[in-house]
């Protein structure tokens, strides 16, 4: 609106330019008069008193014009006066709400006028009148908005406080609270939307939190919307912050959440509406998470009893309720009810949250697992193979177990957890695929080193799998969980077999290298099958022989060139710590690094591929340990890569994606750096953006940590940097100093400490 736009240039005329810029938002003329009139000359005036030079008519312009102003801010504070007073006295509900909005918009103008409806207890009226009128939904909303206007999340605080000295029971005191719940609520909804912290940051969330649960004991029979607005509210406050949940329980706020759920529907618009039951439950999921102690008090107050009643009342919402149960009750809740389950979607649902919580972690519910791998194998054997996803999420909840147990307990040593893995076993030869790849993916999942032997029973029947596999999407998303499951159990060999045995079929060779990726993320954390020398280069092999095949195959391509690079330096890392580097050589074969090159030339503008080979470049050109063998590994691979058009490929990169993400700049000026030398490298990175000069920075530090020789070298390399930071530095106080800036100065300061 035009008539928001006062300008302000006099200290002394300012304030009241703000109470002018207040009443004119108030009621704005409808032609316009009054915008384009009043405000140009209050514009005009205070700007004459600030530009005038001659005296005495400087002081007399400015003397009238604060006279004006000094009207118009007594005006204005006299209607604030009028607003306030009027609208503690019974009005219609269209008339208290003009006042709420007028006040509301007033406020927003400027913190004087804020002051203003303050000091006449403005908040006390606004509560008072949205208790009067509790069926006007837009004045409830106005109210809440207009607390925050004047008071920020703190109004919130004292609306509900001003609830609290209202009678209870009355539409009036819970219309102020729902209005309330729901306005904090969507106020820390829309934070978080804009990238903020929503309520983790508000100092006042726990005075909030002991308001909402005062609220709903407020009350003998809260109505449904002051039930779901409070219960939606709390999880907000209480979602990712176990203390706050804490607070609640320990204020006995689990005992009236549990009053509220077991009460019969509360009167309302819609009384069988579940929107509230759900939230409410939601809101014992959240006490729970992170916070074992709620859930044993939870339970000892009748928790279990309520859910299962809750779920009776609750079309539509089992699953909710069930994941709930599992929470505070653990997996042998779900399962004692699971016997009381009279049709097909109880227990559809009731396995369904049995297979995720098996998943999560198990360790206060520990006293349950034996019985829990009991009755899920009896409940599997005594399933319909016709209820193929009733059987899948049970075969899963069973695998969440098993792998709890997997690391361990040997085989031979339980003879329960033998039974549950020969019954998974079995799983993988079912004639419905779906059921078979559930159990493949279970039993990867449980292939720890003492379980591998007696899990390669599966192969066969996972090798007829994956050879009668299709070329359609769903059949590649099965591959790779097969393949995934059978190089868990048995390394890379049955993975190289399954490639040599389909090298036509790209889904399959897809799969097979994802696994080999995957597998070597097992690697790192030292739980992959160990891979002998000759089983890594047949590996090698074998991939470069399916890059070359399907070399017009994107996806191929890109996960080639990453598993290259795990195969060549993870599995090598894997060697070094156990002493044994000796047994696979450190040099990077010319056939992967033709593959790689050849990628980049076919796919120079498909982001993933190009992402994927520099960092195999990266990690090619990156010595394992600092033994003289592997630097002269490093010095080879230099040497055949500087005689290919690997350094025209790399300056092409810096053209094409100059503000790329950091990693691909950083492994290309890596592999710029050592190719074409760090010199190169610092005039490649002075014509560049910001983002390649704090990569080249970041290169030149991983180049000090690698390559000791650098170091005479030192003061050479921290000057020609410090030109690097200097440019953007000053560029950046020319207008804004951004956060990559900030970040191109500390990457410096780590590099100047690394040369010393």
């Amino acid at each position: 609106m035009k008539w928001f736009r006062l300008v302000h240039r006099h200290n002394s005329l300012a304030p009241a330019s703000h109470f002018f810029r207040a009443a004119v938002a108030m009621v704005p003329p409808a032609d316009g008069s009054l915008d384009d009139g009043l405000v140009s000359a209050l514009t005009a005036l205070t700007e004459c008193a600030q530009g005038l030079r001659s005296e005495p008519l400087k002081s007399e312009v400015g003397r009238q014009t604060r006279h004006l102003l000094q009207q118009i801010e007594g005006t204005c504070k006299a209607v604030v006066t009028v607003l306030v007073d009027s609208l503690r006295e019974p009005n219609p509900d269209a008339v208290a709400f003009d006042q709420i909005w007028a006040l509301r918009n007033i406020g927003k103008q400027c913190v004087i006028s804020r002051n203003w409806i303050c000091a006449k207890q403005g908040i006390e009226a606004v509560a008072q009148a949205m208790a009067q009128h509790p069926a006007h939904a837009k004045l409830l909303e106005e109210g809440a908005w207009l607390s925050y206007v004047l008071h920020g999340v703190s109004g919130f605080v004292q609306l509900l406080k001003l609830s609290q000295a209202m009678p209870g029971n009355t539409l009036g005191t819970m219309a102020v609270q729902y209005a309330t719940a729901k306005a904090l609520r969507e106020l820390s909804e829309q934070q978080r939307e804009r990238g903020k912290e929503g309520c983790m940051g508000w100092s006042e969330a726990d005075v909030l939190v002991l308001g909402l649960l005062a609220a709903l004991r407020q009350h003998s029979q809260p109505n449904e919307e002051l039930l779901c607005e409070c219960f939606k509210a709390l999880n907000e406050l209480i979602h990712e912050h176990p203390g706050r949940g804490r607070l609640f329980m320990e204020q006995s706020g689990g005992e009236a959440l549990l009053k509220a759920l077991s009460a019969s529907s509360p009167p309302g618009p819609n009384p069988t509406s579940p929107k509230w039951r759900q939230a409410g439950i939601w809101l014992m999921t959240n006490l729970v998470t992170g916070n074992p102690n709620a859930a044993s008090t939870l339970r000892s107050m009748g928790a279990l009893d309520c859910l299962v009643k809750c779920g009776q009342v609750l079309p539509g919402s089992g699953f909710d309720t069930m994941w709930t149960l599992g929470q505070v009750g653990g997996p042998l809740t779900i399962l004692r009810l699971l016997e009381r389950c009279q049709n097909k979607e109880g227990l559809s649902v009731s396995l369904k949250a049995l297979s995720r919580l098996t998943w999560e972690s198990l360790e206060d519910f520990q006293d349950q697992l034996p019985e829990v791998l009991k009755e899920l194998t009896k409940t599997i054997r005594l399933m319909d193979e016709r209820l193929s996803k009733e059987l899948q999420h049970a075969l899963q909840a069973l695998g969440g177990v098993l792998k709890f147990y997997s690391a361990t307990v040997p085989p031979s040593l339980c003879p329960d957890m033998d039974a549950a893995v020969e019954l998974m076993l079995k799983a993988v030869r079912s004639s419905d695929p779906d059921v078979a790849k559930a159990a493949s993916v279970c039993l990867g999942h449980i292939a720890t080193p003492q379980w591998r032997l007696p899990l390669q029973s599966a192969l066969p029947t996972m090798r007829c799998l994956w050879m009668a596999a299709g070329e359609s999407k769903e059949s590649c998303g099965n591959l790779r969980d097969l393949m995934w499951a059978a190089g868990c159990i048995n390394g890379l060999p049955v993975l190289t077999e399954a490639m040599r045995e389909r090298i036509q079929c790209a889904d399959l060779q897809h799969a097979c290298l994802r696994a080999i990726v995957d597998i070597a993320d097992e690697a790192d954390r030292g739980s992959s099958v160990p891979a002998a020398p000759s089983a890594v280069n047949e590996t090698v092999h074998v991939v470069t022989a399916a890059m070359k095949l399907h070399s017009s195959v994107v996806n191929l391509q890109s996960c080639g060139c990453e598993a290259l690079a795990v195969l060549l330096t993870t599995y090598k890392a894997e060697e070094v710590q156990r002493g044994q580097l000796s047994r696979l050589s450190p040099d990077v074969p010319m056939e992967a690094l033709e593959v790689v090159l050849h990628a980049l030339r076919r796919f120079p503008n498909q982001f993933k591929v190009v992402e994927k080979v520099f960092m195999a470049l990266r990690r090619f050109l990156e010595p394992i340990t600092r033994d003289q063998e592997c630097l002269d590994a490093v010095k080879r691979t230099v040497k055949l890569l500087g005689e290919s058009d690997a350094v025209l490929q790399l300056r092409k990169v810096f053209q094409d994606y100059p503000k790329a993400q950091p990693d691909l700049l950083e492994n290309a000026c890596f592999a710029f750096a050592m190719l074409a030398g760090i010199d190169a490298l610092l005039k490649e990175a002075t014509d560049g953006t910001v983002q390649i000069k704090s990569a080249a920075v970041q290169a030149l530090c991983d180049l000090c940590r690698s390559f000791a020789e650098l170091q005479p070298k030192a003061v050479e390399i921290r000057n020609c940097a410090a030109g690097l930071v200097a440019s953007e530095v000053t560029r950046g106080r020319e207008g804004e100093m951004g956060q990559q800036v900030v970040e191109l100065q500390r990457r410096y300061e780590m590099l100047t400490g690394l040369l010393r």
